[in-house]
């Protein structure tokens, strides 16, 4: 069987709703294979910008390795509780 017909077989089971994702998945997959996949070359300039524009775009989602560290220590102390919860204290030496 070729993989044509293979296709043709699994359209075949498919539902309508299905079907209206595969026929969006197919028109995207034509769409790209007429584009150029090789974008232009960037400018120093309008790379920069865009890198800035990214930055300024994901501000307050990335978290600095102090905030990081302080919320690692937040999870030790509340992870601690749990166990000293479920075991009893721990003893230390």
């Amino acid at each position: 069987m070729s993989i044509k017909e293979q296709v043709h077989d699994l359209i075949d089971r498919l539902s309508e709703d299905d079907l209206r994702v595969v026929e969006r998945l197919l028109r995207g997959l034509s769409a790209t294979e007429a584009t150029p996949s090789v974008a232009a070359p960037l400018s120093p300039e309008e790379r920069r910008a865009r890198v800035n524009a990214a930055r300024g775009s994901m501000k307050g989602m990335l978290s600095g390795s102090d905030e990081i560290a302080a919320r690692k220590q937040e999870e030790i102390v509340l992870e601690a509780d749990q166990w000293a919860r479920l075991h009893g204290p721990r003893l230390t030496s």
